[in-house]
């Protein structure tokens, strides 16, 4: 009888559900692979192994390797941007941020997305395909500019450089 109870309250996952698990599995794997085992280890059919896809549901949803690494690069970007953003919320509005700071990318940078980050950086230089998607150098110059004229500008604000 607990058999059967259980089986009536187990609710169906959507499709949707259901791709977006496997999705995830597998960059969380690619991401694994790529930080333990470095750029050229790292293979669809191993990724796969890792995370517990079969060869046909990997290519699937990932048909080609520089596929599944461009969009594990979009991801790690994400997770690494949204984790710093969560650590700069929690530091008061009128505190000195230059400690912070620094400990926020460095904390950030001793992940393993940032070691499979890293990996695909340098992977990048001899394989374009990976990251079509990257922004313009430029832009992200500009970016970094306006960042730190902001950090420089509520320095100056609040009275902590001369």
């Amino acid at each position: 009888m607990s058999q059967q109870a259980n089986h009536e309250t187990k609710v169906r996952r959507t499709q949707a559900d259901r791709t977006a698990d496997t999705r995830r599995r597998a960059l969380d794997a690619t991401i694994r692979c790529l930080a333990r085992d470095g750029y050229a280890a790292t293979t669809t059919t191993k990724v796969a192994q890792e995370a517990g896809i079969s060869r046909g549901g990997m290519l699937h949803h990932f048909p080609t390797r520089a596929e599944l690494l461009s969009e594990t690069l979009k991801d790690i970007e994400m997770t690494l941007r949204r984790k710093r953003i969560e650590a700069l919320s929690k530091l008061p509005p009128d505190s000195d941020m230059f400690i912070p700071l620094t400990r926020i990318g460095w904390e950030s940078y001793q992940s393993e997305e940032a070691m499979a980050l890293i990996e695909l950086a340098i992977a990048r230089i001899a394989h374009r395909t990976i990251c079509r998607h990257r922004p313009r150098p430029d832009r992200c110059r500009d970016r970094t500019a306006g960042a730190v004229q902001g950090m420089v500008r509520r320095t100056v604000l609040l009275g902590w450089a001369s």
